[in-house]
């Protein structure tokens, strides 16, 4: 039902995608990431191209502009601008919104998110990561599906999260909108890494325009989005990777996009593409429901005290499966949001029925374990394939 909703993967040819990775400092994450980078770059040219990690054209962010960009560090390197690699955003105070290709490869061991700064020389908190979710249609040749979910071990001690903008929203970004991306990257091409945060502004780019045959010939696919200049000289690119591509939204601002990849950076009409939030923030809020929290630890014996903390755990169990299906029927046509919903009430009302016996034998305890264990289950059973996790 899931994978009908959040529809199916198409076919498509990449001639031209570069994926945007991170710069070469130091650590062996970047070795990593560089080294594929050029494995794409003697794919689609022939030749090993050297990366060019940077935000082009752009000036330093004001201190306290962004305080949900996050940047992702390499866990075994103390040193915070040698270790960071690409960016993220806060979408909550225990959830990172970055790019699969930052993350492909990695254990949740060998990631931390450094919250907390605009400046990787000084100040922040790392925080180390619980798990890693790549979008299981992530395709490392094409770069399609580019989005991932990294939760975090702690809350982030940073009160400042950003929304993304969802399927209903989608004409909030049209070209000629102006965006702004924000990032750690290179800003000469010559290996001049920024410590301080940076900004650039331009324009979203239409996909006819983008999948023109002196663009990218016609391997954007519905879940990118290209903006940059078709003279060339801003834009985005490696150590940028992850970061957010952001556009107003009132007094504030809505994440439309991720930075995914392009053709050098910079280059004319070779614009940058990100990740389109509005074809796969569905997906990112219906894994954030789906994920199960540790929830209390309840005694194994019958009591008042173990009653209450199933009880708990039954509710909070309860809340996630409510609002797994509210985001599954926000994301899904008329149809089949009313057969989801259809489906759910069908299987609340079977419930006392499945936990009657778990009820006879084992009264009020058992039924409450019951039905966390049917209610869990249940949980996972509709995020099934949702998610590749790495934990």
């Amino acid at each position: 039902m899931l994978r009908k909703i959040l529809g199916t993967a198409l076919a498509v040819l990449l001639a031209t995608a570069m994926p945007l990775q991170a710069a070469d400092k130091a650590g062996w994450i970047k070795g990593l990431l560089d080294s594929r980078q050029n494995q794409t770059a003697q794919r689609l040219t022939g030749t090993a191209l050297t990366a060019t990690p940077r935000i082009i054209g752009g000036t330093q962010a004001k201190p306290g502009a962004w305080p949900f960009v996050v940047a992702l560090v390499d866990a075994t390197e103390p040193n915070n601008y040698q270790a960071q690699f690409c960016g993220g955003t806060l979408i909550s105070q225990i959830w990172v919104l970055t790019a699969s290709h930052c993350v492909d490869g990695l254990a949740a061991a060998d990631l931390q998110i450094l919250v907390g700064t605009q400046n990787l020389s000084t100040g922040g908190t790392r925080i180390s990561v619980s798990r890693i979710i790549m979008h299981p249609r992530y395709d490392s040749v094409t770069t399609d599906y580019d989005v991932a979910l990294v939760q975090l071990a702690t809350v982030a001690p940073v009160n400042a999260t950003i929304p993304m903008l969802r399927s209903k929203q989608s004409a909030r970004a049209d070209a000629g909108d102006r965006a702004t991306v924000v990032g750690w990257g290179d800003t000469t091409g010559n290996a001049t890494y920024p410590a301080a945060l940076r900004q650039v502004t331009v324009p979203i780019v239409s996909q006819t325009v983008c999948n023109a045959p002196n663009a990218y010939g016609g391997t954007i696919t519905a879940r990118m989005l290209c903006a940059g200049l078709a003279s060339g000289g801003k834009d985005s690119c490696g150590g940028d990777s992850g970061g957010p591509l952001l556009i107003p939204a009132g007094s504030g601002w809505i994440q439309a996009g991720i930075v995914s990849f392009g053709i050098g950076c910079a280059l004319p009409n070779k614009y940058g593409v990100y990740t389109r939030l509005s074809a796969l923030s569905g997906w990112v809020k219906i894994m954030q429901s789906s994920i199960r929290s540790s929830g209390p630890r309840c005694k194994t014996g019958p009591g008042a005290s173990a009653d209450s903390c199933l009880s708990a755990a039954v509710s909070d169990a309860s809340t996630r499966l409510r609002n797994l299906i509210v985001d599954i029927a926000d994301e899904a046509s008329p149809e089949q949001a009313k057969a989801a919903r259809a489906s759910e009430a069908a299987w609340r009302s079977a419930l006392p029925g499945i936990c009657a016996y778990d009820r006879a034998t084992g009264g009020e305890t058992g039924r409450l374990r019951c039905e966390l264990r049917e209610t869990q289950k249940r949980i996972e059973d509709l995020s099934d394939g949702l998610g590749t996790v790495a934990n």
